[in-house]
């Protein structure tokens, strides 16, 4: 697993992945943080997660997609169902099971993630870390920094997704 700074949309934009992934609540939201990014800047990945039943557990674990094409360049962008509410309700078991699911069509792609249930969905990314490292050792995967965040404290980012929001 590589780390780098930047934004994870604009150099999926750029060409630098080939699939980018976040994570997801199962109520069909992407209201904050990256998701609210994505939803932006993706209109179709929105539409594959309302597509899936509002506030099915069942999704927790899962995901969905969808394939844009940029300026020439073919992107898949992946709504990984890692808590059920909005919120500080991330859970580590959801993101290993949806990438256990999604693992076999990662192999020789370059995948981009911003640091997936650490922000909003309060989850301990150490522990996330450790899973994508035991899960995905073989695959070409970047953490993405958003460039100028150093946030130490839940709250810090917090404050920093609720400034995006509008």
């Amino acid at each position: 697993m590589k780390h780098m700074s930047g934004d994870l949309i604009k150099l999926a934009l750029e060409g630098k992945f080939d699939i980018i992934m976040h994570g997801c609540n199962c109520f069909n939201t992407m209201g904050a943080g990256i998701a609210l990014q994505i939803a932006r800047e993706f209109p179709s990945a929105e539409k594959a997660d309302k597509k899936t039943l509002k506030g099915d557990a069942s999704k927790l674990g899962g995901y969905t997609f969808t394939r844009v094409v940029r300026n020439g360049r073919k992107l898949t962008v992946v709504n990984l169902y890692t808590q059920y509410h909005t919120g500080a309700n991330f859970r580590l078991t959801a993101i290993a099971g949806a990438l256990l699911k999604i693992k076999p069509k990662l192999k020789g792609l370059r995948v981009g993630i911003p640091r997936i249930g650490a922000g909003i969905g309060g989850g301990n990314w150490k522990s996330t870390e450790q899973s994508l490292d035991l899960l995905l050792p073989e695959i070409d995967l970047t953490v993405v920094d958003y460039e100028w965040m150093d946030f130490d404290t839940y709250e810090a980012q917090k404050q920093f997704y609720a400034s995006i929001e509008k």
